[in-house]
């Protein structure tokens, strides 16, 4: 009987014992459930955060790619437009260069011109004490001009010591540059002599002793006046401006 009766404690004892451990178990499952399902929303917070960084990285990366390229194509623009800003500061300085070229060729046929002007103008002065411009003279195409009257010249007794014959051998001695022309009738006279062209050419060339290749002729039709214009050298200045241009 006894027996039986510790064989019964036992039997309760366990029975009270894995009961408890039942619970306790069961309890444990049930932290552990708990647990499972904290972890699982965990990873899927895990999951949204790493799907949300990954979708981030791809805006990032394509942004970067955006920024690259655009870089590129600055780098590229940057370098046309140095190139360009180059070239054009290059035409630029060519253009000053040839606008200064310009400008000093033009100062110098302008003191050429100058100069012939100025020798016009002393060789009027010059020829004004004997010639006037009452008397005809002028200053014209960069040429001095008047006229001599043939009735004048037919009545002198000496065309070498006519005045104004002698003031233009002066000016023809004094400016080795001039050139002088005679225009006038080139007919012979009624009495069969040269005409006044003629034989003003004769005194210049061998009473006065001018070179030949510095005096023309030219015909007329007037018979009552004969020309005289002195002008500069007009092939010289056309070789020194054109020496000037080159």
């Amino acid at each position: 009987m006894r027996l039986q009766i510790i064989t019964l404690s036992f039997f309760l004892c366990s029975s009270l014992t894995w009961s408890q451990r039942k619970s306790d178990l069961l309890m444990e499952i049930q932290q552990l459930k708990t647990n499972i399902e904290q972890q699982n929303d965990s990873m899927r917070k895990l999951r949204s955060e790493l799907v949300s960084k990954s979708a981030l990285i791809d805006t990032y990366s394509n942004d970067l790619k955006d920024m690259r390229e655009t870089n590129t194509n600055l780098m590229n623009t940057m370098g046309k437009f140095t190139s360009e800003s180059v070239a054009n500061t290059m035409k630029v300085n060519n253009k000053l260069a040839n606008i200064n070229d310009i400008e000093e060729k033009a100062d110098r046929i302008r003191g050429l011109m100058l100069d012939i002007d100025s020798i016009n103008i002393t060789a009027a002065a010059g020829l004004n004490q004997t010639i006037s411009a009452a008397q005809g003279l002028k200053i014209e195409e960069a040429s001095l001009q008047f006229p001599i009257a043939n009735l004048i010249l037919e009545m002198s007794d000496s065309l070498a010591a006519e005045p104004k014959l002698v003031a233009v051998n002066e000016i023809m001695k004094t400016f080795e540059g001039y050139q002088l022309i005679i225009t006038g009738n080139l007919d012979k006279l009624e009495d069969g002599s040269d005409s006044i062209a003629f034989q003003l050419y004769d005194l210049f060339t061998k009473v006065y002793a001018l070179e030949p290749d510095r005096i023309q002729i030219a015909p007329s039709g007037n018979l009552n006046f004969t020309f005289i214009k002195l002008s500069p050298d007009f092939t010289n200045v056309y070789m020194l401006t054109k020496q000037i241009l080159r």
